[in-house]
């Protein structure tokens, strides 16, 4: 049943949909919203025919037609846990995601720090975060949108247009802005959710296959990992890691080392590890 009685300020959900959707998204969605709506919440959706125009359009209506507080984007393949708001609006930050897992291995999460500007790529590359603490709230760089809370206060102060056809995906656009307009962005690894294909992946796949690849640090040990490649070469390679060219066809296990990681740099790491 929806929650008596206002205990927070309204929210403006946010969500790109697609013309078809899983059913499980459907009746997972459904039982969110129900469980947590109050009076005066308000629900948007639009296909996302190009997601940056979509995100920046529901945007626009949340600042020029509604006085809500908070907007919360959502995906329509993640469903949230039901705790998701009361969870990460009792943190206090203005802008918090919950943690959600890559639908395919190696599942990592899709949170990421440590932004830098490649004049090479012409847009923001991010060092992924392959293994978050349990149930804390974390300062991050970026993430996903599809379990986001922000406050009004964030959004209107950030440049406009929020999702920048620069940018390689549009969560790294809005997430850019943010940072640029002086606020921190932060993701509470307690709110775990699940991210539908053919099957629901969640926090349980990513540490199952993690402990499976546990007994070769080149895939779970990559800070020590860069260290051993910087000493092996004499000067700070951390850099060049995380800028290195993404191949075609990458293998989704060398993406424990970096999301840009190429099969030459693996051969290269592995060497290290024998």
């Amino acid at each position: 049943m929806p929650k008596e009685g206002k205990s927070r300020g309204n929210i403006f959900f946010a969500i790109p949909t697609m013309p078809q959707v899983f059913s499980e998204w459907a009746f997972g969605i459904m039982r969110f919203l129900t469980g947590n709506w109050v009076d005066g919440d308000i629900l948007t959706t639009r296909p996302p025919v190009l997601i940056h125009l979509a995100r920046q359009e529901m945007l626009d209506i949340f600042l020029e037609e509604t006085d809500c507080e908070w907007l919360m984007w959502i995906d329509d393949d993640v469903i949230p846990p039901m705790e998701a708001i009361d969870v990460l609006l009792k943190t206090g930050k203005k802008c918090i995601s919950g943690l959600y897992h890559y639908k395919y291995e190696p599942y990592s999460p899709v949170w990421y720090r440590h932004p830098v500007w490649s004049k090479r790529k012409g847009m923001m590359t991010y060092e992924q975060i392959w293994n978050p603490p349990s149930d804390e709230v974390i300062e991050i760089a970026s993430s996903g949108l599809g379990c986001m809370i922000v406050h009004r206060d964030v959004l209107k102060k950030i440049e406009q247009p929020a999702f920048a056809l620069t940018e390689k995906a549009e969560d790294h656009g809005f997430t850019r802005r943010v940072r640029e307009a002086g606020f921190k962005i932060y993701g509470h690894s307690g709110v775990q959710c699940t991210h539908l294909t053919t099957m629901g992946v969640t926090t349980g796949h990513w540490l199952a296959l993690n402990a499976y690849m546990h007994s070769n640090p080149f895939f779970t040990n990559r800070p020590d990992l860069i260290k051993e490649l910087s000493t092996f070469t004499g000067r700070d390679m951390t850099q060049e890691v995380r800028l290195w060219e993404e191949p075609d066809e990458p293998d989704p296990l060398l993406r424990y080392v970096d999301r840009d990681v190429s099969p030459d740099f693996a051969e290269l790491c592995m060497s290290l590890v024998d």
